[in-house]
């Protein structure tokens, strides 16, 4: 396990539940808004966000409508979001580095 990483980070390519997830943060909050983003991938760090978000923002500054999953998979985000909270429906999603104090 590398340093400051949680047990349950995962590394690799990124699922494309974890990318619909990433874009619906994004949408919701905002660039630069990393760790509220985060709320929707508690298996990936704050520096993994950051670094999809670097590629994910030069496809759009290049032209691309980045939205384009969001709009065409409106039902599957409402089941990932679901899922999301009823897997932390009785305990508290461990975070490192976010604060408890929000």
């Amino acid at each position: 396990n590398a340093p400051n990483c949680s047990r349950s980070s995962r590394s690799g390519r990124w699922t494309p539940d974890e990318k619909l997830l990433f874009l619906h943060g994004l949408h919701i909050f905002g660039r630069g808004r990393w760790k509220k983003i985060r709320q929707f991938l508690p298996t990936r760090t704050l520096i993994q966000i950051k670094s999809h978000a670097q590629k994910v923002l030069k496809r759009e500054q290049a032209g691309d409508d980045i939205f384009i999953p969001l709009r065409n998979n409106k039902a599957r985000i409402k089941d990932l979001i679901k899922d999301k909270s009823r897997l932390f429906q009785n305990s508290t999603p461990m975070l490192p580095g976010d604060s408890s104090h929000s």
